[in-house]
């Protein structure tokens, strides 16, 4: 007998190819029905080891000490056993539900027989052996392990369909299960499958062995750099320089100094005109330049009165 969370449970063993391997049921859970609806509220009310909060779960949780499982009641007569080490322990606990539920509800008929059915088993092993989980890892596609995370490697087999913990010491945790016997056919091929493991494939080795793996991998790709063709070298066309922003306002201040220029230039040809014009009397004294033109003109009328005054004479 072994012992589980303060529970003993039968062990059990067997023989494959000469090696024996132990194993201890934990755990069934089985699903059933009673045929009829049933109040939980009344049937809460009425037993002290029922529980039931329709505001969390919508089922009743039934306990019981004799045997030692958990029960889930649920209103349209669907029960689940939890617990239980052997399907005998099954069949007592629901007979015993059974007959609880109809002394509170006597709709609920004793049934003779009730049908369940189990939809998981748990059991525990023992393998004899000490486990190279790393390499087992490495080596199995079916298999993950993270020793940070959790100390044993997880095993998801396809035939039979279960899952199974296993651990250094040779302890594996097996689950999913249907029937013994399909537990029995997994714990047979785990022990073929760990023990067709290559020895001495350390943590250290293999990572020796995949660095090594990754040098090769790099100097491949180096080879395979080197023996292709240099691509052709891409022509690189100049980008086309703008002109800075301050040039058009230089153009401008030239165009506007050259028209000044030329305005400078036009009044200077007009003065050397209007110079031309007057009559150089720089000998005669007086500030005003213009003054002898206006003597000029006096000189020409007394002139002009002398010819009137001797056509006048003349005419005499």
């Amino acid at each position: 007998m072994s012992e589980g969370s303060g529970q003993q449970f039968e062990q059990h063993s067997f023989v494959h190819k000469g090696r024996t391997i132990d194993y201890a049921i934990v755990n069934l859970v089985a699903s059933g029905g009673l045929n009829a609806n049933l109040d939980l509220y009344n049937l809460a009310m009425s037993v002290p080891n029922i529980e039931y909060e329709p505001e969390q779960f919508p089922g009743a949780i039934l306990k019981m000490k004799e045997p030692k499982v958990s029960m889930l009641l649920f209103k349209n007569g669907k029960i689940i056993c939890s617990g239980a080490s052997a399907q005998s322990q099954i069949d007592v606990a629901i007979k015993k539900a059974n007959k609880m539920i109809n002394e509170i509800q006597p709709s609920v008929k004793i049934l003779k027989t009730i049908e369940y059915e189990v939809v998981n088993l748990v059991a525990t092993g023992n393998l004899h052996q000490n486990l190279d989980l790393f390499a087992t890892a490495m080596q199995l596609e079916n298999v993950e392990y993270e020793p940070e995370q959790f100390p044993g490697a997880i095993l998801r087999m396809d035939d039979p369909k279960l899952t199974m913990l296993l651990f250094k010491n040779g302890k594996v945790i097996c689950a999913g299960a249907k029937n013994e016997k399909e537990m029995i056919r997994g714990l047979e091929t785990a022990d073929d499958l760990v023990r067709g493991m290559k020895s001495g494939a350390t943590p250290r080795k293999k990572k020796a062995e995949m660095e090594e793996e990754d040098e090769e991998d790099d100097f491949d790709d180096d080879e395979e750099m080197e023996a292709a063709p240099a691509p052709a070298p891409a022509v690189k066309t100049a980008p086309a320089k703008k002109a800075p922003a301050k040039k058009a306002h230089v153009v401008e201040e030239d165009e506007d100094e050259e028209e000044k220029d030329d305005k400078e230039s036009d009044d200077d040809d007009m003065d050397e005109e209007e110079n031309e014009d007057e009559i150089d009397l720089s000998p005669i004294k007086g500030k005003n330049r213009k003054r002898p033109v206006v003597v000029e003109e006096d000189e020409d009328e007394d002139i002009e009165e002398e010819e009137e005054k001797e056509d006048d004479e003349d005419k005499l």
